[in-house]
């Protein structure tokens, strides 16, 4: 995949097309800006899921 996007990102500099370019390049951090905001979700919700089964192993036990 980032082979893939490197031949894309030298296309389009040696083309002289930088708005296509500059188009690519914002598609791209934002692609990895919702990647990153997936694992921070899954990330809470894991860390929640651990304090909710300690809270009810506390709760539940004689």
């Amino acid at each position: 995949m980032i082979a893939f996007s490197r031949k894309i990102r030298q296309k389009l500099l040696q083309q002289n097309q930088i708005t296509r370019y500059l188009a690519y390049a914002i598609s791209e951090i934002f692609l990895v800006t919702v990647g990153i905001l997936i694992a921070l979700q899954f990330n809470s919700l894991k860390a929640s899921t651990v304090l909710l089964y300690a809270f009810w192993k506390i709760i539940l036990s004689p």
